[in-house]
């Protein structure tokens, strides 16, 4: 466990414990707060990542295992509420879905009612379901179940797939729009079929999802919008941008403007009930690391990530930007 000092404010407005702060989206999340006042406790797991955060006035930095008790009772400690954003969308050695999604839910929230931490702001994602085809969406939605059922007040934010500078994905799509990374030939995305029910020996039709991409500026101040709006406790919100477009059609987006993309790649799908075969069968054999992808992945690649506004607009007075707006303003940093 590490943990630097943070910097005095007397017009602070409170402190607000951040889990993840070292990553993508808490990074947005940790300006947005302080750009409003707020004193934050910044919880990581690498130093190097935190080695910004330790600059800025405001911020205490906790560097640790999101499920050691010690920590997050230290870093919890004296704060007015606690944003959880940890998560991951692909098991590997040591990072697992139910230790990162559900027990690190559960130890954060035993950490807020310890130390009398009332207001908490949960991470999820968008199509997580008890039936969820994919371990990734059921223990997403068990650590759901444990927020509701905590006497915290809570509010739950369900994004879509999150984009902007710096991001994982974004990163990936400018590879592959410049032919650095496989396939080399295309630019990747899953389709799914029509119907689950094969036809014997008949062919199978497939169908591109759709998807409401959200810059992750937009999802930052959404957790910062309610810190500050009482009635979103005890509320569950979708997170989508303000454009929804098929895969293909972003993936033609982003290869226009992406700085020396490949010329002539185009979108190139690939069945997702088999790839997520395929994808079984190398895990079963020890070679799954070697797939940009893994089952659970290509399954809920293939699902439409989209949702209405209607909801969400209603809470908050805040437009999220549409993919075809934000995208350009840092595509050319790619």
């Amino acid at each position: 466990m590490d943990q630097t000092p943070h910097g005095k404010s007397s017009t602070s407005k409170g402190t607000v414990a951040v889990t993840g702060a070292t990553g993508f989206v808490g990074g947005h999340v940790v300006r947005a707060l302080l750009e409003r006042g707020w004193k934050v406790h910044a919880l990581g797991n690498s130093r190097e990542k935190a080695a910004g955060l330790r600059q800025r006035e405001g911020v205490s930095v906790f560097i640790g295992d999101i499920n050691d008790g010690a920590l997050l009772a230290e870093a919890t400690r004296g704060c007015d509420a606690v944003i959880h954003l940890v998560g991951i969308i692909r098991e590997s050695k040591g990072k697992r879905f139910e230790s990162l999604h559900v027990d690190a839910t559960r130890n954060v929230l035993a950490a807020c009612s310890r130390n009398g931490v009332r207001r908490y702001l949960h991470m999820s994602a968008l199509g997580v379901d008890a039936e969820g085809k994919t371990e990734y969406q059921r223990s997403k939605f068990k650590a759901e179940m444990l927020v509701r059922g905590s006497e915290l007040d809570w509010t739950i934010f369900r994004p879509s797939l999150i984009h902007g500078p710096g991001g994982e994905f974004t990163q990936m799509l400018a590879q592959w729009c410049r032919g650095e990374i496989a396939p080399w030939v295309g630019i990747p995305y899953f389709r799914r079929p029509v119907t689950e029910q094969r036809v014997p020996f008949g062919g199978v039709d497939y169908v591109d999802p759709t998807v409401q991409p959200i810059v992750v500026t937009d999802v930052a101040h959404y957790f910062a919008d309610a810190l500050e709006r009482p009635h979103t406790i005890g509320e569950v919100f979708n997170l989508v941008g303000g454009e929804e477009l098929s895969w293909p059609a972003m993936l033609e987006f982003v290869h226009e403007r992406v700085p020396h993309a490949k010329e002539g790649l185009k979108p190139l799908w690939a069945p997702a009930d088999i790839a997520a075969l395929q994808a079984q069968a190398a895990g079963f054999i020890g070679l799954g690391d070697l797939l940009p992808f893994d089952a659970g992945m290509a399954t809920m690649g293939a699902e439409d990530s989209a949702s209405s506004l209607d909801r969400t607009n209603a809470y908050f007075d805040r437009v999220p930007a549409s993919f075809t707006d934000s995208f350009p303003a840092y595509a050319g940093k790619l």
